[in-house]
Order: structure tokens, then sequence, then C-alpha cells
């Protein structure tokens, strides 16, 4: 009868797994490529390369690896895209500004475009600055310049947002 039957679906990373009494049945539903070993072995994996003379694979959520001598070919399946590569982190921008007495709040402004960031300033700041840089250098670098000259701290709000106000 189903009412006796104790069903649980269980979503882990090797697959679904269905639990009937004292029964325990795997579908692989996360397995993508298969490893065919010269031994008549195939071995069905989540992900498989060639790595260091070696082809490497994740199965159970460990990666393991098969000597390239041992194996025979390895099957993708193209339902299963490959990882994307690690997106680079976005380029700093770099300029070369050439100031010369120039209020302390401008200074902060002319920073807005090239960081793409929000600034709070204190009504305590002020100051000028004289700088030039001949190269350019990334914005960050100019803005820990300027605050350091004028004995000022920066602090962050979130992604965007950089309060700065007097030490």
């Amino acid at each position: 009868m189903l009412s006796k039957l104790i069903l649980k679906i269980l979503a882990i990373k090797i697959g679904v797994l269905f639990i009937f009494g004292g029964w325990v049945v795997l579908i692989p539903g996360a397995f993508g490529d298969t490893i065919h070993l010269k031994s008549g072995r195939t071995v069905r994996v989540e992900r498989a390369w060639e790595e260091n003379g070696q082809i490497r694979c994740e199965m159970y959520g460990a990666t393991i690896g098969y000597n390239k001598a041992d194996v025979l070919r390895i099957e993708k399946d193209d339902w299963r895209p490959e990882p994307e590569e690690e997106a680079e982190a976005p380029a700093v921008k770099k300029i070369a500004p050439d100031l010369f007495q120039t209020d302390i709040r401008k200074v902060i402004d002319m920073l807005r475009e090239p960081s793409g960031k929000n600034f709070a300033i204190d009504p305590d700041v002020t100051g000028s600055v004289t700088l030039t840089i001949e190269e350019p250098v990334p914005w960050t670098e100019v803005l820990d310049l300027v605050l350091k000259m004028n004995g000022l701290e920066k602090e962050f709000f979130g992604p965007d947002t950089i309060r700065i106000y007097r030490r």
C-alpha cells in the first residue's frame, strides 16, 4: 500500500535519490560525462577534463584522477555546459590629474566619473590639492593620496558609495 511506503525525495549534488522503505534508488541526473577505461570499465562522472597528464573528474563532490594511459576515451554530454572561466575583475580606470590649489570637493567630484562611485562628503571636509601625475595611475591611488594629503579618511557604504570624512 502506498500509505505504508515511505517516500522522500532529496535533491543532492549527485542526482536525485529516492528512498522507498528500505530500498534506495539513485537516478544520476547530475552526471554529465562518461570515461571509458581500457580495462572495459565505464565511469559516469559530473565533469571530466585533462590536466597534467591525467584525466581528472568530479564525482560525488570529490575530484579524482585516472592515468591518461588507462583511459580509452571521454564522452562529453552536450546538455551540460562547460563551467565558465572566472570573470576577470573589471579594470580600474587610470587617470593623470594635473591640479593646482584645487578645492578638495572639486577633486573628489572629478573622481566620480572614472570610479563610477557616489561620494558622500562630510561638512567639515575642506582643503585644497596641488598634484601632478604624469603617467596615469588607478583612480583609487589618486583618491588615497588626496585623502592622506588632507588628513581625511574614507568609509565604504555598500558597493557604490564612499564617505569622505576628517580623521
